[in-house]
């Protein structure tokens, strides 16, 4: 590994989420992906929403710390 998406943070740089479906698997299960990219769609709107105040939701934080694996004092805004 070169870097990772924290360092790349660091650096001033955006780091993003990139999903790949292959096209066979897309066309035989179109109910799928919509469904994968529906989830993850709604799950981030109450952050787009309000960010002030879904950062302050100390569940959210730690929710965030365990599956991006930064401790909760690094997470930004907390």
């Amino acid at each position: 590994m070169l870097t990772d998406s924290s360092q790349v943070g660091e650096w001033g740089a955006p780091t993003l989420d990139v999903w790949v479906v292959r096209k066979d698997f897309a066309e035989q299960h179109p109910e799928i992906v919509k469904a994968f990219a529906k989830s993850a769609i709604d799950a981030q709107q109450p952050y787009i929403a309000n960010p002030e105040a879904w950062l302050k939701q100390p569940d959210n934080i730690s929710k965030l710390a365990r599956l991006s694996g930064v401790p909760e004092a690094d997470v930004p805004g907390w």
